[in-house]
């Protein structure tokens, strides 16, 4: 009777372990980008400024290769607060939303500029030809399970890089 537990308990932890590196594996398989249109390089000074120095402001999300659920959501939910919140912005080109991946060379410059170890949204004014000011929004991993909060948390940074625009 004892071999008959010991057995039944044997194949429930397995079955459990089993469960537990399947869930891990599906977190973080490669998912290069769930979200459509991503573009893969961003040459701040070049692309974003005008020829007329004026300033703009790009909502960037620096993710890694490999994606996880969490990184993604972060990503949906401040590109959602910035295409709900800024249409004529973006439209006029004085916003623009990015995720770039920090694990690509090209992008290396603005993780070492921006001082960035994790996947971060960071909110860069650029004026003239150059990145005048930037503001990594560190809070939205702790803001990630309330959508409604993360997206006032981007909306009101994003807000604020625009009016020190004007």
């Amino acid at each position: 009777m004892v071999w008959l537990k010991r057995g039944v308990t044997f194949v429930l932890l397995a079955f459990v372990a089993a469960s537990v590196v399947t869930l891990v594996a599906r977190e973080f398989t490669d998912r290069e980008s769930a979200l459509p249109g991503e573009a893969r390089v961003l040459p701040l000074e070049t692309d974003v400024a005008s020829g007329d120095g004026a300033c703009r402001v790009v909502a960037c999300y620096f993710h890694n290769k490999d994606r996880c659920a969490t990184c993604l959501e972060i990503e949906q939910t401040a590109r959602e607060a910035v295409e709900e919140n800024f249409p004529s912005e973006l439209a006029d080109g004085r916003l623009t939303w990015i995720a770039l991946n920090m694990e690509e060379a090209a992008n290396r410059p603005y993780i070492d500029q921006f001082d960035l170890a994790m996947p971060t949204l960071v909110v860069v004014r650029v004026k003239g030809g150059a990145v005048e000011e930037w503001e990594p929004l560190s809070d939205t991993w702790g803001l990630v399970r309330n959508a409604v909060r993360l997206s006032m948390y981007v909306t009101d940074h994003v807000r604020r890089s625009l009016e020190a625009c004007r």
